[in-house]
């Protein structure tokens, strides 16, 4: 699971895993991967009246977790902050001012130091976003009766910047928008995430309850990257913990070059025989079949541009032509 994601051999950049794990299936994944990034974000519906429950599933984890958000927190001026602190790390919250419910917060390691970004704004919403480790960090509860075409309006507005400045950036909260069915919504808003630069992570169920199964809960990441990511099969008030495993987020989110191999001259006969003669000896004795072999002489590594492209999913072909042909006739 520990691939080269820039595996020239492969031509791929990321190998990516989801699903629903239980905490055992979890705990054995901890025996085989080590992620550099761990993300989880959970639905808590009152971060006072349920913080037992999640340290109890904080400490289930294997993994070490790098940042903790949550959304509908329902902090109130009577809550005692200091009782819903984690040890070992900071707390960031926005809470409702203008009614009850709703509320962010956001747990990051104590070793992560962090800048709060005031100048990424969505109306309406109560949202966290810092600026920590490379990466900006991004809590979000988009309540179910607003206007979700206001939404992604202002979410645009927030992401598009984000895409111009190439900034590493992992996105995670209840955004009510269930990508489980095919509505005029969900399609905008996924082809929104897309055309940014952002992969969705959670596509399955995360909020169960006995009439519906819904996936509201959503992690989107911009960054090259190998993960585990997918929802927790513990179920804390209707919403289902979900959570990313970044194995190599030092990635660039946007990089300019990709390792392939160059098979222009690729003679198979010639190829076929260096195999026959091989000595497989040196093969058996590497950690790594490819220093053993000689593609490198056939098929040698070399490093090609990737090309700047729109990837809004809107720009068929058929526009490009288009497109094109008026430039031609100007």
């Amino acid at each position: 699971m520990t691939h080269n994601m820039n595996d020239p051999d492969l031509n791929v950049q990321s190998f990516n895993d989801h699903g629903i794990f239980t905490v055992e299936e979890l705990n054995e994944l901890c025996s085989v991967v080590k992620p550099q990034l761990m993300a989880l974000h959970l639905n808590i519906r009152s971060l006072s009246k349920h913080f037992d429950e999640l340290c109890n599933l904080l400490d289930s984890i294997p993994f070490e977790i790098d940042m903790i958000a949550c959304s509908e927190t329902w902090i109130t001026p009577q809550v005692d902050l200091d009782s819903i602190k984690i040890t070992d790390y900071h707390m960031i919250i926005d809470n409702r001012t203008f009614s009850t419910g709703g509320g962010v917060a956001l747990y990051l390691k104590s070793n992560f130091d962090y800048t709060i970004r005031d100048d990424l704004k969505i109306d309406g919403i109560e949202k966290i976003w810092v600026d920590t480790q490379g990466l900006l960090i991004s809590v979000i509860y988009n309540p179910p009766k607003r206007s979700q075409r206001e939404f992604l309006d202002e979410f645009e507005q927030v992401l598009h910047p984000i895409f111009l400045s190439k900034r590493k950036c992992l996105i995670l909260g209840d955004i009510n928008i269930n990508t489980l069915v095919k509505s005029a919504i969900a399609k905008e808003y996924l082809n929104l995430i897309h055309s940014e630069g952002f992969n969705p992570l959670i596509f399955e169920a995360t909020c169960i309850t006995e009439t519906s199964i819904s996936c509201i809960d959503h992690i989107h990441s911009n960054f090259v990257s190998s993960s585990t990511s997918g929802s927790v099969a513990v179920e804390k008030a209707d919403h289902l913990p979900v959570f990313t495993l970044s194995y190599d987020p030092t990635l660039s989110p946007f990089p300019d070059t990709i390792e392939i191999r160059d098979l222009k001259g690729f003679d198979k006969i010639a190829f076929r025989d260096e195999l026959r003669n091989e000595n497989w000896k040196s093969v058996y004795n590497s950690s790594d079949a490819n220093e053993g072999l000689t593609s490198n002489k056939h098929a040698p590594i070399k490093l090609i541009k990737i090309k700047s492209k729109s990837n809004k999913p809107w720009v068929t072909k058929g526009l490009k032509k288009i497109d094109q042909s008026l430039k031609s006739a100007v």
